[in-house]
């Protein structure tokens, strides 16, 4: 069973996260699609409220979207919020949805985030990088696609919502935006099952092409050409090389990488886990204690804006100089490109095996019994314990 946290959803966060609502649609039409986005930032808000009034609970994402269920069914009561009931039902089924993609990728986040490899100081030689990234970078793509695609619904939920490609469906006082694919992979999927691919098609195309980036990104860190804040940063990112071909998506294979590559990637995963929390609670990551994934969100990020020259003008600027919300929408291409890439390990592989035992649970007492045979492995093949 995991915390209760109905205790801490007192009448001062509800009358905080109604008044907010109020604010964001007070001028909105009641039909305005915006509205439910709308719920969910409030509630959203109100939620890192409670989270920064009790760091020592420690919440993750998966907790802070349940603190947000919570406040949401208590906001359904309120004789305040009846005017905007449709609209809360709405949220309601989309909090639902982001639930149950976060718990359906728990064990995802648990596996790319098992190793920390704290005596890493520098990132794979660009030989070796380029020979071994570029290889498996189709199947990470085709692998991670779909949970990328699930990962950046959960993470625009408060500001995104379905209907045609918009950025500006909201108010004075809301900045929201509307896309076609604004939906779960499951959704897309479904349609595609009744002879509308078009939906997932788009999710395809769009995170198979943002993790190649995304891998691009990390040889651009790995070889030490990443451009740097300033005014020429636009020219800079004009400037960078193509360093991965996708001639064609069938030809993907994956590949075993070397202890240099492998722990990295390990390392990367580790801190990216991190982050994500970190932004879960509205906050921007401590980057002195994660220099990886910062330069691979910031090479992404840099790929992004080389990729798509009509991107809006508000996100052409160094990842630095992006908002927290978008720095945040960055992290989960990056997990699932981990996900693609790690999968092609050997602890990655040993870890699904042992989640198949009967005998695993996923507790921590698992994970740490799962650690300590690969301890043992690389004890018995002679090597550095790389575990800390």
């Amino acid at each position: 069973m995991g915390r209760d946290f109905s205790p801490l959803v007192t009448e001062g966060v509800l009358s905080h996260a109604s008044g907010l609502i109020k604010q964001f649609v007070s001028t909105a039409p009641d039909d305005a699609i915006c509205i439910p986005a709308a719920v969910l930032s409030g509630v959203t808000k109100a939620a890192e409220k409670i989270c920064t009034e009790n760091k020592q609970l420690k919440f993750d994402g998966l907790s802070v979207l349940k603190l947000k269920m919570i406040l949401l069914r208590r906001l359904q009561a309120l004789p305040d919020c009846q005017w905007v009931s449709p609209a809360l039902k709405k949220a309601l089924h989309t909090l639902q949805e982001s639930i149950k993609i976060r718990e359906r990728s728990e064990h995802i986040l648990k596996s790319i985030s098992l190793f920390r490899h704290g005596n890493i100081k520098l990132p794979p030689s660009p030989p070796v990088a380029t020979k071994y990234l570029a290889t498996a970078a189709v199947s990470a793509a085709q692998s991670g696609a779909d949970l990328s695609h699930d990962f950046w619904f959960v993470d625009s939920i408060t500001d995104t919502v379905l209907g045609e490609k918009s950025n500006s469906v909201g108010t004075d006082s809301f900045s929201c935006r509307a896309r076609p694919f604004m939906m779960p992979c499951d959704a897309a999927r479904e349609l595609k099952m009744k002879g509308d691919s078009s939906v997932y098609d788009i999710v395809q195309k769009n995170n198979f092409g943002g993790i190649i980036a995304t891998i691009e990104g990390i040889l651009d860190m790995c070889h030490g050409s990443q451009p740097q804040r300033g005014p020429s940063y636009r020219a800079q990112v004009d400037c960078l090389p193509q360093r991965i071909e996708v001639k064609d998506h069938a030809g993907a294979k994956d590949i075993a990488f070397p202890p240099e590559v492998s722990d990295f990637l390990e390392q990367l995963g580790y801190e990216v886990r991190d982050c994500m929390r970190v932004y879960a609670l509205g906050k921007v990551p401590d980057w002195t204690k994660y220099r990886f994934v910062h330069g691979t969100l910031a090479g992404a990020h840099d790929r992004y804006l080389k990729n798509t020259p009509w991107a809006d003008d508000s996100v052409k600027v160094h990842f630095d100089d992006l908002p927290q919300s978008e720095q945040s929408r960055d992290c989960p291409v990056v997990a699932a490109t981990l996900y693609g890439l790690l999968r092609q390990t050997s602890n990655f592989r040993s870890f699904i095996e042992m989640k198949m035992r009967p005998s695993f649970r996923g507790t921590a007492k698992s994970i740490r019994a799962f650690r300590s045979l690969i301890r043992s492995n690389y004890m018995l093949c002679g090597k550095a314990v790389p575990i800390q």
